[in-house]
């Protein structure tokens, strides 16, 4: 962010922090609106995935989240009124994908169609979001109608994790595969 002189830089560094962690004043309902649904984060290492070195001391600035700005803190300039989240010491990368998965089988150290349950595939979904993954495409083992249900609900917002695609049933040797167990008839 660009370097300042004077006392409002000095009280900018010393309140944003605060009211970062809900402590700060309340909010002026006459700022402006663009400029508090902008949140900045700084101080990461940013990798920007297109084959150019890393960026050190990074800032990155987002508008009702769409990235609109990125950068070194020397070259981008934080808007008045945005939120500082600092994120000092960790790196901000571009979501991976994983283009091939069978997510909602593995529960701790078990895979099985057993644990193919809304509650496990979400936590999967958390898990792989937590790690980077962003999407996870599913690649023929979900049964029944819950993938669908997940999808609407993360279509909707109520449901995060990363972003789930499949391919439904997909094709395989009958009663093969991880998902055999919760297909077989009973």
């Amino acid at each position: 962010m660009r370097r300042h002189t004077g006392t409002r830089p000095l009280l900018l560094a010393v309140l944003l922090p605060v009211a970062a962690c809900g402590g700060g004043p309340a909010a002026d309902p006459s700022t402006d609106a663009a400029a508090t649904t902008t949140v900045v984060y700084s101080g990461a290492g940013l990798i920007p995935g297109d084959g150019s070195a890393p960026v050190e001391r990074g800032v990155l600035v987002v508008n009702e989240g769409v990235i609109i700005d990125v950068g070194s803190a020397d070259t981008v300039t934080a808007p008045d009124g945005a939120r500082v989240v600092d994120l000092s010491g960790r790196t901000v990368i571009p979501a991976l994908v994983n283009l091939h998965g069978h997510v909602g089988f593995q529960r701790g150290l078990t895979y099985d169609g057993a644990n193919y349950t809304r509650e496990n595939l979400e936590d999967n979904l958390r898990r792989y979001a937590y790690h980077g993954v962003g999407v996870i495409v599913s690649m023929g083992t979900d049964a029944g109608e819950l993938w669908r249900e997940i999808q609407r609900d993360q279509a909707a917002g109520r449901t995060g994790g990363a972003r789930l695609f499949t391919a439904g049933r997909g094709l395989a040797a009958p009663m093969a595969g991880p998902g055999a167990a919760a297909l077989r008839p009973s």
